[in-house]
């Protein structure tokens, strides 16, 4: 919507296709939103899309467009074609900031709604499940600012939250010097993105909206993680089924991506890095469908 409003004050052609990668709720937001504007979008879905995810999409009369992988292409095949689509003059849609930075100012209102909550029921932790990372990076903003505004007096230690087989982040975490100031560490990922970052191979989880192959705005991520001294959590497959099943067993209807920042609780408690007397919050996104 942040987007949206920025074109709509632009007054950018409104025959110009938008475009976004994703074959979720972030495609299903978007297509609502661009349907409300009478603005056309291209979708970039993989193969293995939910077919209920398919169908909203075509009643929102989103063009879909099925990416399948070409025979050495490196990266996500969706990612690929969205970024063609660019190239040839549509506007870039989406929910990876390095794609729109945009996407980031809108997402920061979650951490300032996050801020209220957490101001009158402080937390030490705040688990955030991690695809493209533009999620994580956006609340942590909003919390970052809350403490500078005054609301906050301390902002909770943001973790990053991947599954065991698609964690292009941790791999790029754990190539950082950790005994260093949060600066030093930043501007060492910066300096070494090309060898700290690259697609992981053969993504697969049952949490599929984290399958980004790459996380995208994976320098937010760090520097969330480097100033309010969270870690980085590695989640199995066994923990991501347990989340889900236990969330859905409080009546909250979150699929097994939005579930996940609970399994990260799980391994970082069997990590020894939470201990049983430790707040901990942990961000919910993602209805299932």
């Amino acid at each position: 919507m942040g987007v949206l409003l920025h074109l709509a004050v632009n007054a950018t052609h409104t025959d110009q296709r938008l475009a976004i990668s994703s074959c979720g709720n972030a495609a299903i937001g978007a297509a609502t939103v661009a349907r409300a504007v009478n603005r056309p979008i291209d979708v970039y879905i993989p193969t293995w899309a939910s077919p209920n995810i398919v169908n909203q999409l075509e009643k929102l009369d989103a063009t879909i467009h099925v990416c399948d992988r070409k025979p050495g292409e490196l990266g996500d095949p969706c990612m690929n074609q969205f970024q063609e689509a660019i190239n040839k003059g549509s506007l870039p849609f989406t929910v990876q900031a390095s794609e729109n930075i945009l996407a980031l100012d809108g997402g920061r209102t979650l951490g300032w709604e996050l801020a209220e909550v957490i101001s009158s029921n402080a937390i030490d932790h705040l688990f955030i499940q991690v695809g493209g990372g533009a999620l994580l990076t956006s609340c942590t903003i909003g919390l970052l600012e809350a403490k500078e505004f005054g609301i906050l007096e301390t902002v909770p230690k943001v973790c990053a939250v991947q599954a065991e087989g698609c964690a292009p982040f941790d791999r790029a975490w754990k190539g950082l010097p950790q005994e260093v100031a949060a600066q030093e560490k930043i501007d060492y990922a910066i300096s070494n993105a090309a060898s700290l970052m690259s697609p992981w191979e053969k993504p697969e989880s049952l949490a599929t909206g984290i399958l980004d192959d790459v996380t995208y705005d994976w320098i937010g991520v760090v520097k969330a993680l480097a100033y309010t001294g969270g870690e980085s959590i590695l989640a199995s497959e066994k923990e991501i089924s347990i989340a889900y099943d236990l969330v859905n067993l409080q009546g909250i209807n979150a699929e097994p991506t939005g579930s996940a920042g609970l399994a990260g609780v799980m391994s970082a408690m069997k990590l020894g890095y939470l201990q049983h007397s430790d707040r901990v919050g942990v961000l919910l996104t993602g209805v299932l469908r």
